[in-house]
């Protein structure tokens, strides 16, 4: 891949969850990656995450927030006030959402994702949206807590609310399932370049491979090939996309 090795952020990882995550980190940097979006699920996944961020600073940006697969597993008080007391050092909070393949009851699923966008808006802070089958329910509840910005993570939804999400100087993000995924596939076609963020979510396992920071770059060479553009354009772009997209929370020393 021919690109300034600065140009690439993995723009979502679960890095509290992934083996080896130093010597990952460090194998992204040296390929290129500039900076890695930690994402947290819960209380245990923020301390981690936020340990991650002491050794990587300007690497691991963390973001911080209650998953809806955690809900039914968390002290939720216990685990929001945990996120208050490190969002000063936060760029977004997330990932956060709505999940209606669970069982975890939906009143209860809004609730929880409708506190975190307020925190959010009253925090000036971007937030990162898990919508499995919720993808219109989300984007509602969104547009309705007015948040700063937001991206919809590994967008599989109809394309018919890429307008929506576009209209609103939002992203959809890319991630390694774009190998295999129509409905992915065709998501990132539509969507223009300008709102799309590249993504790993590690250490989730794409046809039997375990993805890590590094596979960023494969994403940017996929997204390449499917809107018939160069690499380095698509990293130039993302990076930018990302910068945008945390605003004030952008590190500029990394830059």
């Amino acid at each position: 891949m021919e690109t300034n090795r600065t140009l690439l952020v993995d723009a979502h990882a679960h890095l509290d969850l992934l083996g080896g995550a130093e010597e990952e980190i460090r194998k992204a940097v040296s390929m290129g990656v500039l900076a890695v979006i930690g994402v947290s699920m819960g209380g245990e996944s923020i301390g981690r995450t936020m340990r991650l961020r002491e050794k990587f600073p300007g690497i691991v940006l963390p973001a911080l927030g209650l998953h809806p697969w955690q809900i039914d597993k968390e002290d939720i008080e216990e685990t929001l006030g945990k996120m208050e007391e490190n969002l000063e050092q936060a760029v977004a909070i997330g990932e956060i959402g709505l999940d209606y393949k669970i069982k975890t009851k939906k009143p209860l699923q809004k609730e929880l994702f409708t506190k975190q966008l307020h925190l959010a808006r009253e925090r000036g802070l971007p937030v990162i949206v898990h919508c499995r089958y919720s993808h219109q329910r989300a984007l509602l509840l969104v547009e309705e807590a007015d948040v700063p910005r937001a991206v919809y993570h590994w967008y599989t939804g109809p394309l018919e609310l890429i307008d929506a999400i576009v209209e609103r100087g939002d992203f959809i993000s890319a991630t390694p399932a774009l190998a295999y995924s129509r409905m992915h596939q065709e998501a990132i076609r539509s969507a223009p370049l300008e709102n799309i963020l590249l993504e790993t979510d590690c250490p989730v396992a794409y046809e039997g491979e375990e993805a890590t920071p590094s596979t960023v770059v494969r994403v940017c060479e996929q997204v390449a090939s499917l809107k018939g553009c160069s690499a380095a354009e698509v990293a130039g772009q993302t990076t930018e996309n990302v910068k945008r997209f945390l605003g004030k929370t952008w590190p500029e020393r990394s830059a």
